[in-house]
């Protein structure tokens, strides 16, 4: 056995005939950028994580960068980061000229530990970027906390965590602004939502503007919208999606 027969891999591609169909029925139509499934998918996501808004985008990397941009964080402004996670996290941060401090992560959850939070926060630190990792949920109520006795804003990283709950709240409703790429979502295409739960900051992401490259394309949510549609059918029905309209 070689050395590659070893490897168990991160993640690993699922894709069913209804993905297949889903991407095919768009190639047939004339719209191929931001158009209805777009939409449909936008909507779908904000149902089901449960915030007011979603939008769609071309990368988790673009969900992150747009987040940071749309709050305001500029050159010299610090962001606590985990010192675990892909390195898009930190980009996300330099992108507008600003600080990623790192801190430390708990042994068990691989998540960033709160108190190393608090101890890293400087009269520079403007926010916390948290990262749910491997679908395990940060502990968001004392990170919260802080961010509170602080007056810091909030980004969350949902990007391994579509569905999971934490005190019965879906990751991505805790934060200012929550980047909810699903993984199921990324293995499959460059097709990702950024989920807001809050108007200001929704409107501040419609006008911050971004390079065209990271506006989602019309088959990039497909995959991910059959994934959710498949995870919860009859949440979707209640959310006024149609099967037929995801077959």
């Amino acid at each position: 056995m070689t050395e590659r027969e070893f490897v168990i891999p991160l993640s690993a591609p699922d894709i069913t005939s209804a993905e297949i169909e889903a991407v095919t029925a768009v190639l047939r139509s004339d719209r191929l950028c931001i158009g209805p499934k777009t939409e449909e998918f936008e909507q779908c996501i904000a149902s089901y994580v449960g915030v007011p808004h979603a939008v769609a985008l071309s990368s988790g990397t673009a969900a992150l960068h747009l987040a940071v941009r749309a709050l305001g964080i500029g050159e010299g402004d610090e962001v606590i980061v985990p010192s675990f996670a892909f390195v898009a996290v930190a980009h996300a941060v330099r992108y507008e000229r600003a600080v990623p401090v790192f801190v430390d992560i708990d042994p068990l959850t691989l998540n960033m530990d709160p108190a190393a939070v608090e101890r890293a926060i400087t009269s520079r630190t403007r926010a916390i970027l948290v990262v749910h990792t491997f679908g395990c949920p940060a502990e968001m109520q004392p990170i919260l906390d802080i961010a509170r006795r602080h007056n810091l804003r909030v980004i969350e990283d949902a990007c391994e965590a579509l569905g999971a709950e934490y005190h019965g709240k879906k990751a991505g409703q805790f934060g200012d602004i929550g980047d909810g790429n699903g993984i199921a979502i990324q293995v499959a295409v460059d097709g990702w939502p950024v989920a807001t739960a809050a108007d200001g900051h929704f409107h501040a992401i419609a006008i911050v503007g971004l390079p065209e490259k990271a506006i989602g394309s019309e088959m990039a949510g497909l995959p991910g919208f059959v994934i959710v549609y498949q995870i919860g059918q009859q949440f979707l029905n209640q959310a006024g999606v149609a099967a037929d309209e995801v077959a």
